[in-house]
């Protein structure tokens, strides 16, 4: 079988890895998903430990004060790394 550029599909390679078109295609969409998939567990696990933290400290504080700022700590920290991953990817392209 051949392809519209007449070259045999066994010599069509995407990219320089060396995989045929077809399978570059599912194993892209297989990344995709289970990609997005362990994203939105981690995601789902983060939000649920922290909501029955912020209940343990409540019930245990009678305030909310140390779970916000628990809370705020844990999203400075995140910004922190990600303009750190941002200036470094910058750095790497230039």
């Amino acid at each position: 079988m051949r392809s519209s550029s007449s070259a045999p599909i066994s010599s069509l390679n995407c990219g320089d890895n060396g995989i045929a078109p077809v399978q570059a295609a599912g194993l892209l969409s297989f990344a995709v998903f289970y990609g997005l998939d362990w994203i939105a567990t981690g995601h789902q696990l983060g939000a649920a430990a922290a909501a029955f933290g912020a209940g343990l400290i409540r019930e245990q504080t009678g305030s909310d004060l140390l779970a916000f700022t628990i809370a705020g700590g844990f999203g400075m920290l995140a910004a922190l790394m990600a303009v750190t991953m941002a200036r470094g990817a910058r750095a790497r392209a230039a």
